[in-house]
This record gives C-alpha cells, structure tokens and sequence, in this order.
C-alpha cells in the first residue's frame, strides 16, 4: 500500500523526480526559488546535462508529495489461507476453524502481524526505499 511519506521532491520535466529530501512542499518550492536565485544556480536531478539552472534557465518546475511503500498484512488473507490449509489437511473435520470470528479479534490479530513484520523488516534492515511521486503541481518561477 502507497501512503505519504511526508517528504516532497521536485523535477525541472515532471516526469523523472529527485530525492525526496524536502519536508513540506513549502520548503521545496523555497529552495529551488533561491537555488535558482544564487550565483551557483539549482541542480534538478532530472536535468540531462546536471548542469547547474538559474532563474533565466526556467519558467517553471514541479513539485509533488513522495508515496512509499508500505507492506501491510491483512488478515482476512491470511484467516482465509489458514482454513484452506486446515482443511487440506483435515478435509471436512477442519471447515470450521478460525469460521466467525469478531471484528475485534480479527482487528487484534491484524495489529498484531503488522508490528511484529514491521519489527522483523527493521531489524534486518528490509525496508523499501524507492517512491513514488504523485499530488504533482506546477510552479511558475
């Protein structure tokens, strides 16, 4: 699932996006303002030549919000791939295991699986890092 990670990134094409290295979009559209403003100029990442661009250089640029990934175990699949084992095994004397359960327990357990995968993926350093951009606006320079 693709939830905000609270960092925005900016491109000169808006197709190819840089490192989301920004807090907000506020932040973002200021550095590249006053990157563009310096005597040193900005550097899109997506700019062919990465050379550096100033403000005659531009006549906009874009913006957007950084979405990651994040992997979440939904139980109702993994309830159900636990009957279906069960039941392999057991044929009709295991059709009604884990049947009917509350909302509560199922809620519980959910909660349960995602922290302990979240934990397992932090622990050995499994965490995704690619993202992808999306909320994309265009700003005039």
């Amino acid at each position: 699932m693709l939830v905000p990670s609270g960092k925005w990134s900016v491109s000169l094409n808006g197709e190819r996006f840089g490192e989301a290295e920004y807090n907000s979009k506020d932040e973002a559209i200021e550095a590249v303002l006053k990157g563009l403003e310096s005597k040193e100029g900005y550097y899109f990442e997506d700019e062919i030549d990465f050379e550096p661009l100033h403000k005659s250089d531009v006549t906009y640029f874009y913006v957007g919000q950084a979405y990651c990934f994040e992997a979440k175990i939904d139980v109702d699949d993994v309830i159900e791939r636990l009957q279906e084992a069960c039941c392999n095994e057991l044929d009709e004397w295991g059709e009604s295991y884990l049947e009917d359960l509350p909302d509560y327990k199922k809620t519980d357990l959910e909660s349960r699986l995602n922290q302990a995968f979240k934990e397992w993926v932090h622990k050995w350093h499994m965490a995704h890092n690619s993202f992808l951009v999306d909320d994309v606006e265009r700003v005039l320079v």
